[in-house]
């Protein structure tokens, strides 16, 4: 059995929002030491699930079975405290104490009773953890002096300290900038690999996803629509829901219609969707593709296309030269498309 199996979570909240529950009969598993990416947008239900997983809130109805190792039975730990549940959980916001010091925010977790740590081993723990995460040289420094990247790795720490079965992370990169949340997420990575613990990830960023996961989760509106490694994802999305939300530029979704005036293969009346990258582009004064926007991206370009009325996003490299006005004649392999369910 995997270190924690969540079965049937179901949230709802009252007033307007009862209108659809927060979770929907959501279940899932986590290994141990596997890096699980729960992807999903806004509202999708993400913070509520680590928030029930974590025991600061309460689920309607469903289970979090924890692998009680060896012989002994899965221990069903939804009642219990969010104290006896052994999870750590970092906020997006960092949650650090502006008038303590950075070895200070470390060592708060453990100071309190139900740790029953000695001084000696609390010092100990912040120790390692400010060497893992680089922090020794900050420790006396408070929050406002210290720069995002460095905020987070305290943040990070205060969770490490405690040595959790599982982490669990609520968008924690999502205030920084683009450069140092790249950063992060090699960090995290290499954290997450170093203590073999398991770790639940949340984020709206597909980026993020596909960099982490050895699993992603796709949720929304507080159901599970898929989960698997994230190239099965992005390959075999089961509906175009999940397709949208992976890759960038975004996958090309085609009607039925659409794609017949293309002249590409049809199947039932399921949408046709291709990924930028799956066409080739060729120049060609004749083509029927008319280029409305030109990006160059370095390595590659995105360009937009308007083929008699369809909008198509694709990709080339940039030896292709391009510029808007231009015109294109397109091609893919039949074995590049994706027939969706809406």
């Amino acid at each position: 059995m995997p270190a924690y199996a969540i079965e049937g979570l179901t949230v709802a909240f009252a007033g307007a929002e009862a209108e659809r529950p927060a979770l929907s009969g959501v279940g899932f598993q986590v290994g141990a030491g596997e890096l699980l990416v729960v992807l999903g947008r806004t509202g999708s239900g993400k913070t509520t699930l680590l928030r029930v997983m974590a025991g600061l809130q309460k689920a309607a109805a469903g289970r979090i079975l924890e692998d009680g190792g060896g012989q002994a039975a899965p221990m069903d730990i939804s009642l219990l405290p969010p104290h006896r549940r052994d999870m750590a959980m970092v906020f997006q916001n960092f949650s650090l104490y502006p008038n303590m010091t950075v070895r200070e925010n470390l060592a708060f977790p453990l100071r309190a009773k139900a740790m029953g740590l000695s001084a000696h081993e609390i010092e100990t723990r912040v120790a390692q953890a400010a060497e893992t995460l680089a922090l020794t040289d900050k420790f006396d420094r408070r929050p406002n002096e210290l720069s995002g990247g460095e905020l987070q790795r305290v943040a990070i720490g205060r969770a490490l300290v405690r040595r959790p079965k599982l982490f669990l992370m609520d968008e924690p990169l999502a205030s920084l900038d683009a450069k140092l949340r790249e950063r992060m997420v090699l960090e995290i990575r290499r954290l997450q690999r170093s203590l073999g613990c398991g770790m639940i990830y949340v984020t709206h960023d597909h980026v993020e996803a596909m960099s982490l996961a050895d699993r992603i989760l796709v949720l929304d509106k507080g159901k599970v629509l898929q989960a698997g490694p994230p190239g099965d994802i992005y390959r075999h999305p089961v509906d175009s829901r999940v397709a949208r939300m992976l890759g960038r530029p975004g996958i090309n979704i085609l009607t039925h219609e659409e794609a017949g005036r293309m002249g590409l293969p049809l199947s039932e009346k399921r949408l046709v969707g291709i990924r930028p990258e799956s066409w080739k582009v060729t120049a060609d004064a004749k083509g029927p593709a008319v280029a409305a926007v030109v990006e160059h991206l370095g390595p590659q370009m995105a360009l937009v296309l308007d083929v008699q009325g369809i909008v198509l996003r694709v990709t080339a490299p940039p030896v292709l030269r391009a510029k808007a006005g231009d015109r294109f004649r397109l091609g893919v392999d039949p074995a590049e498309i994706l027939y969706l369910d809406r």
